[in-house]
This record gives structure tokens, sequence and C-alpha cells, in this order.
């Protein structure tokens, strides 16, 4: 009984596992009602005893016609008993001490939101969440009730097994009572018996039709363990003392999560106000030095990589080299290009800017770049979808079919292929895109995420497409600058419902554009970092790996002790 009390004392080094306290309040119940818990009294009246008035009682109230006569329930053989119980313990079925009455669902034409007269509270899963709702039926349209001491059981979706307690009123249909006999459980016991993997696994794998699901029949036959109920009693009293335990250990977890989540925003803001390329490799290496300190979850270094690509397009990622030849000169070129393929009628004319856009562009740049809009750089346009989706007219060719799902799908750079694809028939109700391509995302809740394309296309019109009008390759850079704007292309306030990336939007959005050969050193130098942060979160992802198999082997050894 002490292993488990001196792991919780150590618990500290298991801390960083993913899910740590939430799988050790698992083990305090599974250890729990394998008898192991607490010290067995041979004074107790043994288990046995208990199952033999479960029978007497269900046999007075058949006789008396209260109940139906149960249906008979098989032995239990030894081959199905899951782990061995102390000698005064029984294993039991389900359906020999228990039953469970489903609930109901009155039409919502009788709901209300505030009780009347002849009104009662009708119970629904919600109501047991943080934001209950409470309706109101009237009484004589429900037939099941609970009080405060019921045990609930959720019967339907995604609260299949889940257990609730401590509200009184009628119940709907997605609510099953746990009936049970007086004088042979402890109610905490039996929650806490409810909440294991014994029961919870195989109710949570029943499915009736599209969703999980049971009756009656799939629980009758699980099978559980019982204590005496004197020991019952003192299982409840210490795992309500290790269960306290637990709450301080999720606080000091969360305080020690708090004190990093700082100092990463702190390290992060440091690596932002940095003004020269010098002074962030001091304090990067700072960041790298220290790593294990400031992050826990490799999710988090997410801040750190928008931290390197917003000074990377700020100009203060790298040094300026005064040899390079100024943007503003590289712009100069781009526009007279532009001018003479519009004359030629190669390409059209620029769009309208948008008013969502502000004049003043939104941070300051190194004097040898230059503020300019993706319009001035890009030939920008949105693509087309062929209709109606999935017509084999247009649907289920060869040519490769980008979607938004094919940008967002993961977070590569390239995109090398596509899992649909159109006819030539679909192609012309399409936009057909090139090899080395720019594509944005320009609607939904994914917008503004970029992609290079390395393959010929068709775009839907979730997509856009910013296609080189010139020779200077800028896709690389103007790929890092996209990736660092996702989240201010969706900060825009267009008041509707569906955000939308349009092409106006896009021809207006300010571009920073710094010299081809800084261009070049960016990249190269995000690349670097990046790679860095890559190592870091495998880094991260190993101790936690280690974490977690350490946990896993002392809960094994606490178990099987």
């Amino acid at each position: 009984m002490r292993e488990i009390e001196m792991l919780i004392e150590r618990f500290d080094l298991l801390l960083d596992a993913p899910d740590s306290v939430s799988k050790l309040r698992h083990l305090i119940l599974d250890v729990a009602i394998r008898g192991k818990l607490v010290d067995q009294d041979p004074n107790d009246e043994p288990a046995s005893v208990l199952l033999e008035r479960i029978a007497e009682e269900k046999a007075r109230l058949v006789k008396e016609g209260k109940i139906k006569k149960p249906k008979k329930l098989p032995a239990i053989d030894p081959d199905e008993v899951p782990f061995e119980l102390p000698a005064e313990w029984k294993f039991f079925r389900f359906g020999f001490a228990f039953d469970i009455q489903g609930g109901t669902q009155p039409p919502k034409s009788t709901f209300m939101d505030s009780p009347g007269q002849g009104y009662i509270r009708l119970l629904q899963i919600r109501d047991f969440g943080t934001k209950p709702v409470p309706t109101y039926v009237p009484e004589d349209r429900v037939r099941r009730f609970c009080t405060e001491d019921d045990i609930l059981i959720g019967r339907y979706g995604a609260s299949v097994g889940k257990i609730f307690t401590g509200m009184r009123g009628a119940y709907n249909v997605a609510l099953a009572k746990l009936v049970y006999p007086n004088g042979a459980f402890a109610k905490e016991y039996l929650i806490n018996m409810l909440r294991t993997g014994l029961f919870q696994n195989p109710v949570t794998g029943i499915s009736r039709s599209a969703q999980a699901g049971f009756n009656k029949g799939d629980l009758f036959p699980l099978i559980l363990p019982l204590p005496p109920l004197p020991e019952q009693h003192r299982i409840v009293a210490k795992v309500d003392q290790l269960m306290a335990l637990c709450d301080e250990l999720e606080q000091q977890q969360a305080e020690r999560e708090k004190v990093r989540v700082k100092a990463n925003s702190a390290a992060v803001q440091t690596l932002l106000a940095c003004n020269s390329p010098t002074i962030f490799t001091r304090n990067w290496k700072r960041i790298r030095d220290n790593f294990d300190l400031l992050y826990s979850d490799p999710a988090n270094v997410q801040e750190l990589r928008q931290g390197i690509l917003q000074l990377a397009v700020q100009g203060k990622l790298v040094p300026q080299d005064v040899n390079d030849e100024p943007a503003s000169v590289l712009l100069e070129r781009i526009t007279e290009e532009k001018a003479r393929l519009v004359k030629e009628g190669k390409i059209k004319k620029d769009k309208p800017f948008s008013n969502l856009i502000s004049d003043v562009p939104p941070f300051e740049i190194p004097v040898t770049w230059q503020w300019t809009t993706l319009q001035s750089i890009f030939e920008i346009s949105r693509g087309g979808s062929p209709r109606p989706s999935g017509d084999p007219l247009y649907f289920g060719g060869n040519i490769p079919w980008i979607t938004v799902y094919e940008i967002t799908k993961d977070d590569e750079k390239y995109l090398t292929r596509t899992k649909d694809g159109l006819t030539e028939e679909g192609k012309k109700k399409s936009r057909l895109i090139s090899p080395d391509d720019l594509l944005i995302t320009n609607s939904g809740a994914t917008l503004g995420v970029p992609k290079i394309s390395l393959i010929s296309g068709c775009i839907n019109d979730g997509v856009a497409v910013l296609r080189n009008f010139h020779s200077f390759e800028i896709n690389n850079y103007s790929y890092l600058y996209l990736y660092q704007q996702t989240s201010s292309f969706r900060n825009i306030n267009q008041g509707q419902g569906q955000p939308n990336l349009n092409t106006s939007i896009l021809a207006s959005w300010h571009f920073p554009l710094p010299p081809l050969p800084e261009q070049r050193r960016i990249v190269a130098k995000v690349d670097q970092l990046m790679a860095q942060c890559d190592e870091l979160e495998t880094k991260l992802a190993t101790s936690q790996g280690v974490s977690s198999r350490l946990l896993e082997a002392v809960v094994a050894g606490v178990v099987d002790s």
C-alpha cells in the first residue's frame, strides 16, 4: 500500500511526462479496485455475504412483483477474471447487482428556460459541465427522476460511460440512472470503480449505429470487483486523501508551467527587441543553452519560430551589406517589366486596392529595403472550382487538383503531389498554375497559408496564385513573409461570417522588399535556425518520451506489486 504514496512523494521527477497527474489519478483508482490501496481487515464481513444478500433482496422484490425476474447470467469463468483479488473480495457481473433506468425526452415544444408551476428541471449532459443551461419541462411529461445521491451514466456519443452525480430532477435519454441495492455498496466506491478502465474501456467501445452508446444487455455481462463494505469506506477515504495530493501536484505543475511560459515569453521578447544581428546571435545562444528550462511542450516552440520570422522580415536577422544593390533599384526593374507586359497584353492591369488595408506600413525596415505591395511584384489570381463538385466530367483525371487541404495538410514548404485530379474538361473550369508559383489559401478558417508549388496543376477557388511576371527569384523570401503574416491575414475585420482573403486585399498588402543578396542570406539564416528549432523540439519530445516510459514503468510496478 505504501508504494503509491512513495510514488506521490517523488512524483516531481515525473511531472513533465504528458498527462502525468491524470495518469496518477487513474493509477490510484486502478490500484483501489484491485485491493492494493488499503489493508484488508480479517474482521470485515466478506463480500460473499454481500452477494448473498443482494440475491435474497432481488428474489424478494421479484416475489412481491416490484421488479421483473432477471435473466440468468452466466457464471464467471476463471479465464474471464481480469486480475487477482484479495481473499475476502468477490467478482460479480454488472447485471447481478445493478440495473439501469433510461431517461425520457419530452417534446422540445414543452421546454421552458425558467421553472413554473408543475414544471421540473430536465437534466442533460451539458448541465454537468461548466456552462449548464437549465431546462424545465412539465412534470407529468417525464417518468424518470433522480436525486442528488443518484449516479447517472452517459449513454451516447462523446459522453458515453461518463459518471455524473449531485443533481436533482428528471433526466433525458442521453443519461441512465444506476440502480443498486441498499447496504451492499458505498456510493463513492461505486463512482470510483465506474471511472476505472475496467468499466470505461468496454463501455466506450460499444457502438449503436453511427455513434457510441449502450443498452442494458451490453452492461449486464461486465465483471466488476466487490470488496467488503467496511473496506469500501476505507478505500473511499484513502482515494479522497490521495486525490487531494493530486490536486496539489496539479497546482505545482501549473505553477511550474506558468514560470516557464513567462520565461519563454520574456526570452522571445528579448529576441524581438534585438536591433542588430549581433545582439540576436547572443540572445539566441542564451535561449539554446537554457532550452530545457524554458520549454516543456514541443508545441510552445512555435512562438520562438514566429519570433525568428518576425525579425527576418524586419531586417534584424542578418546584417545589411552596403555593397548590395538597394531594393529600390530592384523594384524599378520589376515595375518597368510589369509596364511592358501590361502594354503587350500579357498580364492584366493592377486591381484596385482594398480599403481594409491601411496606407501606413506596419513596421520600420532598413534603409536599403523598400516598402511596396504584393501586386507590385506578383500577378495575383484566384483559382476556380468546376461545378458540380465530384462530377466525373471534371473530376478523376490526371491533372493535379490543388485544394485548400493540399496546402494546409502539413507544414512543408513545397507542394509536390495531390491526392485528386481533374480531367481536361475540369481544367477548363479552373485555373492552371506552373512549377515555382507561390500559392496561398484565401478563404475560411485556414486562410493565409502559403506554399510553393513544384508541380503544374489546377487551383480551386479557395486558393490564390502569386506568380512572378519577372525573372528575379524572390519566392523563397516571399514565402517566409507570407507565412509570418498568416495571423495578420486572419485578423482582418471584413464584417462578414466567412473570412475571405480576396485578390484586392492581397493586391494591396504591404510587402517589405530587401535587396536580392540579402533575401538569400535571410532564407539561409532562417533555414539554419529552423533546423535548430527542429533539433530542440526533437530533444524535448525525446525527454517527454523518456518521462512517459519511466512513468509507465513505475505505474506498472505499483500495479503488479
